[in-house]
Order: C-alpha cells, then structure tokens, then sequence
C-alpha cells in the first residue's frame, strides 16, 4: 500500500488509450496527488453493521438491560429473552432494506443526503495526451458507465471500444451547501489484443461533482500512474445497467437514452 503501482514507463505509455482509459467499493479521501502513488488515503466507507455485529450489539444491550431490571429488583425470567430471536430478524431485515431500498426512497431519501447514481451513463473523456505526430491533443473518447450503488457500497465500470476500467475504492463528500463529490481509486484493463503495442493495464484517481437533485450529470477530472490527466463528463443516465460497450452502444439502447 502507498507504493508505485506501474513501474517504469513504457514506450506505449504514449498512446491515446493509455491516456484515456479510466475508471472505476467503499471509501473517504481524495487521492489528490499523482495516482501513481495510491491508496493509503482511500478510502474508509460507509459499512452498516452484519448480522454478526447485530447480534453482538443486541446481547450487550439484552445483558445491560437485564441488569439494571436486576438492580431495581425486578424479577427476572427466561421469558423476557423470549423476543430475542425475532428482534434479531427483524433488525438485520431493516438494516438490509434500508441499504438495498430505503435509502433513496421518499421521505428516507430527505436524510441521507448521498446521490444515487445507479443506471448505465453516456461517458466522454478528454485527454491531456498530445500526439507526437501532429502535435494536437486527442479527440475526446466516448464511452458508457454502469454504476451499481447500494447505501454502503457502490461499483462503477467505465467501457470504451478499446478497455474497460472498474473502481477499486470510492467515497461520497456531501458538503454543507449540499454540493456532492464523488471521488474514487480506479483500475484500467485494454483489450489484451491491445496489451504491449498499444496499452498496459494501469490505475488511476478521479473526482466528480454530482449535478443535479436527482443527479443529471457528473462532470470531473482523472490522473493516471503515468503522470496524465483528463476531464470526463457523465451524462444522460438510463435506469438499465450494460455490463459491455457494444450492448450499451447497440443502436436499440440508443434510442432509448434521454433525448
């Protein structure tokens, strides 16, 4: 943790892919310097407590309660721990509801305050790269994001025609003003047809701020473990989730994105 994760530089590190890819399940911190130095600081999520971490909670509460009936000599018997099992299933029950479901539904949506981003999003990426060749930057790249979020973890896979990135570690910054960021760690894996001559596997960092109430847009910038940057905006979000570039970009779901 906190070492170089890309060694040396490669001659292909030059290419528009390996400048371009990007992307990214828990977490807090930026990741603000070059990602090529990465993540001690990212990232300590939101984590509800597991059954175990209930039941622990609930005996402690049960023991304490119990003792305090005892001090004030209340007579204790087997039946007042009667209810235990089924308070135990109905706590983990509302814990999984509220992580799946509740979170970003009305009026427990109104508390939370943590963007929902879930859907598969249009994508298009900016690189810092300039070609050698013609000594103008790169077109910009255009892809699709599909995030899976739940109130305690989120996932996020960026795909382009050429690589496909998924988040390692990420965090939500709910400011006072009620702006949101979303920062994140990040893996980057090309096509293997495109390993060597054209691109490596690399990580990088990323910040957005989430427009929108619900979110409509994210626009941010990445860094990369090879010392580059880029601007990448997230935009007409479709509830559907594509786990492939060619399904997201086929014609028919097209047509089905936001005008």
């Amino acid at each position: 943790m906190g070492e170089r994760l890309i060694g040396k530089q490669s001659s292909s590190d030059t290419s528009p892919v390996a400048k371009t890819s990007m992307i990214g399940s828990n977490g807090s911190s930026t990741c603000r310097s070059s990602a090529s130095v990465c993540f001690r600081s990212c990232f300590t999520g939101a984590t509800l407590l597991d059954r175990l971490s209930v039941s622990v909670l609930l005996i402690i509460a049960t023991v304490v309660w119990g003792a305090f009936l005892w001090i004030l000599g209340i007579e204790l018997s087997w039946d007042h721990a009667k209810p235990y099992s089924l308070t135990l299933a109905v706590l983990t029950s509302s814990l999984w509801l509220f992580d799946r479901h509740l979170w970003r539904t009305w009026p427990v949506n109104l508390f939370c305050k943590r963007p929902n981003l879930t859907g598969t999003w249009r994508v298009t990426l900016q690189s810092s790269y300039v070609d050698p060749k013609t000594s103008e930057r790169v077109s910009a790249i255009k892809g699709y994001a599909a995030i899976r979020q739940t109130f305690s973890s989120i996932s996020l896979r960026l795909m382009t025609a050429q690589s496909d990135s998924f988040l390692i570690a990420g965090s939500f910054d709910v400011q006072s003003d009620g702006v949101a960021y979303f920062y994140g760690a990040y893996q980057s894996d090309p096509n293997i047809l495109l390993r060597s001559s054209v691109s490596e596997i690399h990580y990088g960092s990323f910040k957005y701020k989430v427009l929108g109430n619900p979110p409509s847009e994210l626009n941010g910038h990445y860094w990369t473990d090879r010392n580059t940057s880029g601007s990448i905006r997230l935009f007409d979000r479709r509830m559907e989730i594509f786990d492939s570039f060619s399904h997201a970009d086929d014609p028919e779901s097209i047509a089905n994105y936001p005008k």
